[in-house]
Order: structure tokens, then sequence, then C-alpha cells
């Protein structure tokens, strides 16, 4: 028998000779004794570390029945023999790499999956539940150091026992899981509370805003020495079916914030998305990266339902966001994952669509910054960020005299080619003599000089331009030409649109500048006298707000289609992550960082995050949204959000220093040992699988909802939504748990219902007129607000063309005050209005509407 073991790099080391000296030896599967074997990568405790010291890392090799035990967020002692990684280099390092081969595996009591409950617990726990005052002991028992915050606390352990999951007929899912946020001044607490529950949570992982763990919240992929790809879990994993508490979680990166409460899943581009390379070629992506995997497919990494390949002779545009500048990079690999059911098209006003999987971000100008929102809650009318010129690879190519004819006869061949000039161009272009394919400008003009281009134009022009009233441009039959025409034209500088007319398709200059330089090149054309005219009745500034190579466009169209591909396709741009195309600026995938392993690492946990405000200071004069870093999708996602406020009161301050000074331990003895806190609270989770709400409760909490959305009919501002009418019955079934009932009662509605009541208050209150708004809370925009946006954008609308520069800011004043908006008011209205994207200034004290379309 032969024993062969797994060497480096994943590969089988076949043994030099055999027992018997048999040197010719031949591996037989069905003859071989196979071993399961892990490796795992084990850290110091975090709690064992001094603040400012990195954890020491050890690879861990387990093998057989040891395979397979552990789950990344085990705590683990391990007992093995300490061994020296062989390595294949002729060249020896220094430092020697070791690695632990594991004999066994102790858990750490502190693990969830360990804890042992005894009988004698479980009727300690049963006599708990049974306390009238249980909620009042389990509160005191919370963070007993703490002085207040009663309310917080009761909806920390409302938190920590948790509402049930459920799965629906149509095999979508309510979480059960509670989402609680605290905001507010420093000095308050927050963070002892976060480590006090740390305490009594039976699975728990702490992390701040300034880093959650190597692996950020979800997970990561490394690539070790030997080639593997590991994984790495971040804190969502770490604490799953527990609870992770991220303490000042406004200083995390937004990358990381993005992944938080729900995961993103295909973020992907339809099979016939066409896409333009760096040098001018266009592809459609599901071609491209079916090709470059078929014909790479030992280089492939096959992972659960996704296929990945490293690339490194792609070139496309990608972009960097800070310098808003295009980057002639490498893409870093090319990935295909099984497609979702349906996709978003969306429409732009440049005329360009785009098809994407609907958790594909797509990049927005909001709030007077640019921001990510998933394709399927994309709306109408929202600015986008897009280029105003392409910078592509270029080289010669065609003459720009033969470019200038292939550009007359390209639509439609209208002329009789002498048999020399024929040759010479089916020679170059042979795909534009190819009756079955449709038009389309070709390759050799596309990654020509900006001479050859500008040159082709010219030809286009004379044979299928037009200067008509106000527009000049040109136009085809074929929608494919005219998409070619708009990133030619982007490559030579000249923004233009599309739209479909009669039959036919035109492409339309847009913009004075873009007329201008457009002008310049078709000076030798008849028409252009007529160009010139069209300029005189240009307004001299830009239709959209222009930064660097950025401009915007705006979202025209919406819409879910069926799916009818078997994959979805991405090219990642490392480490921009973005790419140009379409004339837009487009995200490409992040997950695919995982490598494709064929792996599942959940992140069922409740999330407790604390976030301090912008200025230093909360303001309850100003909304919560403008006040912390953290975006309103994010936001709507807490079940409750609670403010903590440090403001003087003689009683609370004087209760505070007793407590801070007292040296009478029993008052900062919690009622209920943490050790106990643990089992009950696991205890319950793991008892009571189902809560059924009393037909008496559930009419409550139905009455309380109903009214609330009445008061929304009369008051005209949203009070309550259906997201926080299932935060309701999350707090409800959590009450009933912490009685170990499976029945929701009155009580638990009534508690469920003060409880919101109190983050509602603190949150949700228009200051300007009293009323519950929650979108005041999501959106930073009152239905007050929203009604003076309307005003103010109809005046601007009304007067813009009043003057050449838009409609005078002193008469929008004068004009809102009549109406009975305050000048104030009205001004800080226009202010908003211009960040958002829906006012511009073309001079200081003139606003127009934003309108690219």
């Amino acid at each position: 028998n032969i024993y062969i073991s797994e060497a480096n790099g994943g590969f089988i080391q076949k043994p030099f000779k055999c027992e018997c000296g048999e040197k010719n030896l031949i591996l037989d599967i069905d003859e071989s004794e196979l071993t399961d074997i892990q490796r795992i990568q084990i850290q110091d405790l975090p709690e064992n570390l001094e603040s400012s010291e990195p954890p020491k890392l050890l690879d861990v090799n387990l093998y057989d029945d040891l395979a397979g035990m552990v789950l990344p967020g085990d705590k683990i002692i391990i007992n093995g023999i300490l061994r020296i990684k062989s390595r294949d280099d002729k060249k020896f390092k220094a430092e020697l790499d070791v690695y632990l081969e594991a004999n066994s595996i102790e858990f750490i009591d502190q693990d969830v999956r360990n804890i042992q409950i005894t009988e004698s617990d479980k009727e300690e726990i049963r006599k708990l539940a049974s306390r009238e005052d249980v909620y009042d002991v389990l509160v005191k028992s919370l963070a007993p150091s703490v002085y207040g915050y009663d309310e917080i606390k009761l909806a920390i352990i409302l938190q920590l026992f948790g509402g049930i999951t459920r799965e629906n007929p149509d095999g979508t899912k309510q979480r059960g899981d509670i989402h609680i946020l605290l905001v507010g001044d420093p000095a308050t607490s927050k963070s002892q509370i976060l480590r006090a529950v740390k305490q009594i949570a039976p699975r728990a992982i702490l992390a701040t805003g300034y880093a959650s763990t190597g692996a950020g919240l979800t997970v990561t992929a490394v690539r070790a020495d030997d080639g593997r790809w590991t994984l790495e879990a971040g804190a969502l994993v770490l604490a799953d079916r527990g609870i992770a508490l991220i303490d000042e979680m406004e200083k995390m990166d937004k990358k990381d914030r993005r992944y938080m409460l729900e995961s993103l899943e295909q973020q992907s581009y339809h099979a016939d998305t066409e896409i333009m390379l760096a040098d001018g070629r266009k592809v459609k992506i599901g071609e491209f990266v079916d090709g470059l995997i078929e014909s790479n497919r030992d280089r492939v990494i096959r992972g659960k339902d996704t296929e990945i390949l490293p690339v490194d002779d792609v070139l496309v545009m990608g972009y960097d966001l800070k310098s808003k500048s295009i980057v002639i990079t490498k893409a870093d690999r090319v990935s295909r994952h099984i497609a979702p059911d349906e996709f978003v098209r969306i429409t732009f006003s440049n005329g360009r669509s785009v098809t994407v999987t609907p958790e594909h971000p797509i990049l927005v100008w909001k709030d007077g910054d640019i921001t990510e929102i998933p394709a399927k809650d994309l709306k109408e009318g929202v600015l986008v960020p897009a280029v105003r010129w392409y910078e592509t690879l270029s080289k010669n190519t065609l003459s720009k005299g033969l470019a200038e004819f292939l550009g007359f006869v390209i639509e439609g061949n209208r002329v009789n080619l002498e048999p020399t000039i024929y040759e010479k161009l089916k020679g170059i272009c042979p795909e534009i003599f190819d009756e079955a394919r449709e038009k389309r400008i070709p390759y050799a003009v596309m990654c020509g000089s900006k001479d050859v281009k500008v040159a082709f134009v010219n030809g286009f022009f004379k044979g299928n331009g037009f200067v008509d009233g106000f527009e000049v441009g040109f136009t085809t039959t074929s929608k494919a030409m005219a998409e070619d025409l708009h990133d030619l034209l982007l490559s030579i500088g000249v923004n233009s649109y599309i739209y479909e007319f009669g039959n036919r398709y035109r492409v339309v200059v847009s913009g004075y500048d873009s007329i201008s330089r457009f002008a310049e090149m078709v000076k030798n054309d008849p028409r252009y006298p007529r160009i010139l005219k069209i300029l005189e009745s240009k307004n001299h500034t830009n239709e959209i707000v222009e930064d660097g190579n950025m401009g915007f466009l705006r979202v025209k169209k919406v819409e879910i289609v069926k799916s009818d591909s078997k994959w979805v396709y991405d090219i990642t741009v490392e480490p921009y992550h973005l790419f140009v195309s379409h004339g837009l600026i487009l995200h490409n995938t992040i997950t695919v960082a995982k490598a494709g392993i064929n792996a599942t690492l959940n992140t069922r946990c409740s999330i407790l995050a604390c976030a301090n405000p912008r200025r230093g200071r909360f303001d309850k004069h100003e909304a919560i949204v403008d006040q912390i870093d953290l975006d309103p999708p994010l936001l709507s996602r807490f079940d409750l959000i609670f403010v903590v406020l440090d403001e003087p009161d003689e009683f609370r301050d004087r209760m505070i220093a007793k407590q801070i000074l007292s040296s009478d331990f029993e008052e900062k003895t919690p009622l209920i040992t943490p050790d106990l806190f643990k089992k009950y609270v696991l205890f319950a989770r793991n008892e009571i699988k189902d809560i059924k709400l009393t037909e008496e409760a559930e009419k409550k909490i139905t009455k309380f909802y109903i009214d609330l959305r009445k008061m929304s009919k009369e008051q005209g501002a949203i009070a309550i939504t259906a997201r926080q009418l299932e935060a309701l019955r999350r707090l409800t079934e959590a009450s009933a748990k912490v009685r170990l009932s499976n029945v929701a009662t009155v009580e638990d509605v009534e508690r469920a219902i003060k409880i919101f009541k109190k983050s509602m208050e603190q949150i949700a209150i228009d200051p300007e007129t009293g009323r519950l708004d929650i979108d005041h809370v999501i959106s930073g925009v009152s239905a007050t607000q929203r009604d003076r946006f309307v005003v103010v954008k109809n005046i601007v609308r009304e007067l813009e063309s009043s003057t050449t520069w838009g409609a005078p800011e002193d008469e929008i004043l004068e004009k809102a005050e009549n109406m009975g908006i305050d000048r104030d008011k009205a001004m800080e209205t226009l202010e908003k209005l211009k960040q958002k994207g829906e006012l511009y200034s073309p001079r200081h004290g003139y606003y127009k509407i934003a309108d690219t379309g």
C-alpha cells in the first residue's frame, strides 16, 4: 500500500519509491485511501490583545474527522504539532513558514454551539420567564453601571431574543432579526452599552468603523502563497445567528456599509449588453466572456453558480471617480453567474440603455454627491454620471481620404464603386460588404486616430447628415449604427443623443460646446452657415453640470424584463470598479472577489450599531440623515433608531455622578449573571420556533397602523409604512419570546408600540409642523419641504425664460414670499434643489431647471 500526502499548491506529490523498491509508480485513485483535509487560519482572541497590537495568525491543517468541525467565528483551542512547510523554491526564505498539524480541537464554552444548558438552568430560566417583572429584571441586568436609557435597554433586550424568521409560499423570506441604531452625542455611554451586550449575547462580534475586520463586514477572498484561494470571514459572518455590534459606524467604508443589512447577489450585465473596449472595439459581453472562458478552461475558477477567469490582456476604459478622468487599464478578471429570473432595463436621456440584474449598483447624483443604489430601486428622472468624451487607444488604419469616402458610402452603398476602391475597402473593412450583417461603423474607423474619425464623420454627414430647425446630426436605418455614431462622436469630444424618428434613428449633436466643435469639423460643408444659426439660438451655457470628464444624464425609463439568458456577465476593473461605455460611468461587480469559491457563508444576525453626528453634537431640529454619513437605504433597514443626547439635567446629572462615583458594587451588579443571561437568550431562541398573535393583539397592532396611515392621508406626511409594521411584528414576537410563550398578547403589542413610539418621537417629527413624518428620517426631506420644492421649481420654470441666464434669484424669492414661503426657507430650498441636481446656476444669482433630455 502506498500513502500519498497532499503537498503545497493543491497537487498530489508522488512518492519517490515504494517500500519494495519500485520507482515507476502510478496513482490509482480507486485503490487509494483518501483523507479529508481542511485548511484554516486562526488568530488571537481580540479580547486578549492590547489596543494597538495586531493579531498573530497561524495556518492549521485539520485531517479526517477534524475537517469541517469549525466555522468562521468559532473560539477554539487546538492541540497539535508545529511543522515547517516544504517549498519547491530554489531559493529558501530566511524566515521559515510554519503550520500546525492538529490532533484535537476544544471549543471554548462561550461559543454559541457549545453552551451547555443543564436542567437546573432550564428550571431557573422558566422561573425568570414567569415573573411579572421579568422585563425590568432583564433591563437592570444590561449594563447596570450605565444610568438610565431604560427604553433603549428594553429594545436591545428584545433584539437579543429576536422575532420569528418566516419563509413565504412564494419563496421570499421575512426576517426575524431586529436592527437598532444609536445616534447621538459623544460621551453618552453608547460604546459602553455595546460592550455590555457583548458580555451577555450568546454570540457577538464587536467591530469598529475604522476596522471591522481584515475582511470587512461580509467575506473576501485571499490568494495564498501556494496559489489557493481562501475565504476570510467578516464581522457579519462571524456573528451568524448572533449579534454584530458596530461602533462608530459612520467611519466605516461605504463599500462595507452597503453589505450590512442584506447581501447583494448577482450584480452583472445581460449577455447582449455591448461594451466598448479601450481600443474602440465593441463586443457583446456575453459572447466576449464566453469565448474567453471556453478557450481558457484550465484557468477558470469555478464556484457556486459562478465561473471566473483572471485576465491580463483585456484593456478597458476604467474610470477614476476622484480625478474624474478615464484611465486606460487592464481588466483584472471576467466572470459569469447564473442569471436571475428578471432583469432591469434602464434607458437614459442620451438614448442608450443597459440591462442589468436587479441588485446591480447604479451610480446616481444625490445631495451633491455620487452614491450607489440597486437598479431595482432606480426612479425615472434621477441624474446619473456620464462622460463628456472618450479616451481610447488609436492607431493609423486608414487615410483621411479613404475614411471620408467610407463614411459617405457606408449607409446603403448609394454609389457605384470602382473595382480598385471596392477591393481596397473590402480588404480593410470586409464587414461592411456582408449583406447579412447589420450596418456598423467598421473597427478600422473606431480604432483610428482623431483625424481619421473626423474625416469619417465628414463623409457620413455629407451622405446622411441633416440640419433641421434647431437640430444638427445624422440619420440612419440601423440602431446599432446610431449607437456606433454616438460612441464615435464621444471619442472626438462631441456629445449627442439618439431618438427614433419614424422607422429611422436620429443622432443629434447636443449642447453649445459640442455643436461648436462639430461645426468646426464640418465647416467646409455647404450647410455650415445653418449650423452657425443653430449656435446663435443656443444658450452658451452647457445643459448639464460638468466637472472634469464628467457630466450628467437623466434616467428616462426603468423597465422590468424577464430573463432569457442562462448567464449574466461582468468585467472587473481593479481598483476603480468602474468602466466607461454607452457614454456612461458603469459599475462592475465587487462580489467576484470572492473567487467563486463553492461555499455559502451566512450573515443571519441582528445589528446593533452606534454612530456619531458629523458636527459633533446632535441637532434636534435637523433631519437625522443630514447629520450622519449613512445612506437612506441603509437607514431605512433599521427597525429602531434612538437618539442619545447629552443635555444638562440636574437630577439626571446627580444620578450619573452617584452611579460613577459610588463604591457600592451591589448597585452595579446585574440581577442576572452574564452566564445565565446568555443561556436564557439561547434557550428562548432555540425553544420558541413559532409565535401566533392573539386576535386582540392582531386587532391592536392593525388599529395602530391604520390610525397612523389615516393621519398620513389627512396631513400629507407619511407617518408609517409597511416596513415599520413588520418591525412592530418582530418586536411583539420578541416580547412574547422573553416569556417563553408561543402566543403574543395585547401586552406584547403595547410594549412594542411603546418602544416604537419612543424611537419615532425622537427622529421622525417634522420640526416645522410637529407632524410624524417617516420620510423626514429616511430622505431628510419632509412633506412640507417637498411641497416647497414643487412650488419653487414651478416658479423657476415660469421665470427661467425671462432672461438669457434663467430665473433671477430676487424674483424667485419675491414670488415665493407672495405664495407664503419665507425668504430664508425659499433660499434654503433653492440650495437643496441645486445639491440634488434638479436646478443649476448658469450664472451667480440665476437658476434654471436641470434638463438633459
